[in-house]
């Protein structure tokens, strides 16, 4: 990263995940963007399947702990659906 000429626009939760969060320069945007929709698609033959009910079941855990509270610390009110 430190030779890199690059440049992103990312939630800033995703900043502690990159793995190299302390070799980022962080700055707001100047202008306000739009919330960002996320859907979750499968098969409906996989619907009932084990693995892919954990799987399921576990991004909606991980997302809900990454989404669950806002850049400034107001629960947000999205809800999930596995």
């Amino acid at each position: 990263m430190i030779n890199s000429d690059l440049l992103t626009v990312l939630p800033r939760h995703f900043v502690d995940v990159t793995g190299f969060a302390d070799q980022l320069i962080l700055r707001d945007l100047p202008f306000k963007v739009p919330s960002v929709h996320v859907d979750a698609l499968w098969h409906h033959r996989l619907h009932r399947n084990s693995a892919q009910q954990w799987l399921r079941a576990t991004i909606v855990t991980i997302a809900h702990d990454a989404f669950a509270t806002s850049a400034s610390g107001r629960s947000d009110t999205r809800t999930m659906h596995p």
